[in-house]
């Protein structure tokens, strides 16, 4: 199973033929597309569609406004997210039977459009929510828009960078480490102007009960070099289940 997280870029717009092809490029079974739009994620799961991507969730969202898109060959059910504006349009927990796990995809919001109080209390609903489903099979993927201090950037600067430690102090295995190691270094968005620095933001990570399922993670920024969007995809590659 591979599960492919992107970022569109304010919905895509003229680019959405040019990402439907990178998306294909990489044969994804679940796709989650941050900063979904009204009628560009629709464009997108219309160029989908003849490739076998069948099942179609997105989070409604007012026009002009970011929501979350997922995408995938094989049926989901949605099951209900937390109340509120902010989770309604940034959350979408699925059941994933075909593949014996539940995914939470979402996009945390950042800081300079709600502020930080408003973000950190989207990370204490997804902490809660975390210690609750530890001991399910579970993924949570998506553009989380922090990360770890010193590792995930050069310096201190990501606001929520402890409630993104959090995850893994409650026992969560962030699949790109598991399989780098917890002092490499690589950028899912970088500076522009400035290649060399920038932030990993992009995530996932699994329950304990996933770790042996666990067979590849990582990024393709072929796509963001390109200037498709700013962020690079990141790609999670989990084993069938056992017999």
């Amino acid at each position: 199973m591979r599960v492919l997280a992107w970022n569109f870029l304010h919905g895509g717009g003229k680019r959405i033929p040019a990402l439907a092809d990178a998306v294909l490029a990489h044969d994804p079974d679940v796709c989650v597309m941050a900063e979904s739009r009204t009628g560009g994620w629709q464009r997108f799961a219309d160029l989908l569609a003849p490739h076998g991507y069948a099942h179609v969730s997105a989070t409604p969202t007012a026009p002009g406004k970011n929501g979350v898109l997922v995408i995938a060959r094989t049926p989901f059910h949605v099951l209900p997210a937390p109340h509120g504006p902010m989770f309604e349009q940034r959350w979408q927990r699925l059941v994933l039977e075909e593949y014996g796990l539940t995914m939470l995809a979402c996009h945390v919001p950042p800081k300079i459009s709600v502020g930080v109080d408003a973000k950190r209390a989207f990370w204490q609903t997804l902490l809660t929510h975390a210690a609750g489903a530890v001991g399910n099979e579970e993924v949570i993927v998506g553009d989380l828009n922090t990360g770890a201090p010193y590792r995930d950037e050069h310096r201190a600067t990501l606001y929520c960078a402890d409630e993104f430690l959090q995850l893994e102090a409650l026992g969560w295995i962030d699949a790109w480490r598991r399989f780098h190691g917890p002092a490499k270094k690589e950028w899912s968005w970088v500076y522009p102007r400035r290649r060399s620095y920038g932030y990993r933001l992009d995530h996932a990570f699994v329950t304990p009960a996933l770790a042996d399922r666990l067979a590849a993670c990582g990024y393709s920024h072929a796509e963001r070099e390109a200037r498709m969007s700013d962020h690079s995809i990141l790609l999670l590659d989990l084993a069938p289940m056992p017999d």
